[in-house]
């Protein structure tokens, strides 16, 4: 089933397995709280934190850029993990009319030099080389498409997406394609043009994607819960997603944190809950574990009010549990029948960004 995502323009599609993945946090979602909430982290942390930022943003521009210049029936498939000869995973599978496209993405801040098979990040020579790895992924990709007998050429491109990035390619490359930031949209526009050059579709991308729904694995790395002596050991109570601090007086209906930000008392302590949730995402939600999590800053009767309004609740015998459901809030706000959120004037991309309040 082909859908448009949040009234976009290209066609995503999701394979059952994809949509199963999306219902748990990405380690991305689960580092972001821990480093909000920690009292020190080392370098390496904040390093790893940075990478998986870097790396969610380079996707997200490449996304945009296929919207705004592609064809509304291009298919993109997003982060599949397959296995033929070993597992892989595609950034992006782009299924136009007359072919398939790997896009690898990758949003450094370099010097990036690839020269006889050796790739250098700032004159220091890397074990990691994306020219490779985009490479080795286009072949499977390729391999998997030639057991179909419906399919068109397969084309792979490692795109360099980085603002800051310096790319110089001192070697020859006839077998994919580098694409630098400054080329992208170029690029894009080359594939329409190649689009325009046929009649109709040269192949059929139902049959192919069924094709590749059968090489499908599970995602080869997933997160891991976070340990109870973590979450322990983290700052507790309600923070204000604007200015990262917590908020001192939480017993009004409408809270205002010293930064001048409101939010409804209701939503803070929903987006709170949210945020233990994707910490222990095993698990499902308690009471006195959510309580100590707060930071007593909600009393049990009301807690259990809000969580009644918008978690499944579990008697268990002399025990009752809610229902997890494992992801940050500004993933859930349909779900959870948030109706009303405006963007406030933050460049940030995800909920930190807006006002959350209820209709």
């Amino acid at each position: 089933m082909f859908e448009k995502l949040g009234g976009k323009k290209l066609l995503v599609y999701q394979t059952d397995r994809l949509k199963e993945n999306a219902k748990e946090p990405t380690q991305l979602d689960i580092e972001r709280i821990i480093d909000q909430r920690s009292y020190h982290r080392t370098s390496q942390q904040k390093e790893q934190l940075r990478w998986l930022e870097a790396g969610e943003e380079g996707e997200r521009i490449v996304f945009n850029y296929l919207e705004k210049y592609g064809k509304e029936d291009w298919v993109v498939i997003r982060n599949l993990w397959m296995n033929n000869g070993g597992p892989f995973e595609a950034d992006f599978i782009l299924l136009t009319n007359h072919g398939s496209y790997l896009l690898e993405v990758k949003n450094y801040t370099s010097d990036f030099i690839y020269e006889e098979g050796i790739v250098s990040f700032n004159e220091h020579k890397n074990s990691g080389n994306p020219i490779f790895q985009t490479r080795r992924n286009t072949i499977n990709l390729e391999n998997i498409c030639l057991r179909s007998s419906n399919h068109g050429p397969v084309q792979g491109a490692l795109i360099l997406v980085g603002a800051d990035n310096y790319t110089e390619i001192n070697s020859r490359i006839d077998d994919i394609d580098i694409v630098d930031r400054t080329q992208l949209r170029h690029y894009i526009q080359q594939i329409v043009g190649k689009d325009h050059s046929i009649e109709g579709e040269f192949f059929n991308k139902k049959y192919l994607i069924r094709q590749f729904e059968r090489f499908e694995i599970n995602r080869y790395h997933g997160p891991n819960p976070v340990s109870k002596e973590t979450i322990n050991h983290l700052k507790k109570g309600i923070q204000c997603p604007h200015c990262k601090s917590f908020y001192k007086k939480t017993n009004q209906k409408i809270i205002q944190c010293t930064c001048g930000f409101m939010e409804e008392r209701e939503i803070a302590v929903l987006r709170t809950i949210c945020e233990y949730g994707v910490l222990n995402f095993a698990e499902n939600l308690k009471i006195g574990e959510l309580v100590n999590f707060l930071g007593g800053a909600i009393s049990r009767g009301s807690l259990r009010k809000i969580l009644r309004k918008y978690f499944q609740e579990v008697r268990n015998g002399r025990y009752t549990y809610y229902t997890n459901l494992k992801l940050p809030i500004y993933k859930l706000y349909k779900r959870l029948n948030i109706n009303n959120f405006v963007q406030i004037k933050m460049s940030y991309q995800d909920y930190d960004k807006m006002t959350w309040s209820i209709n």
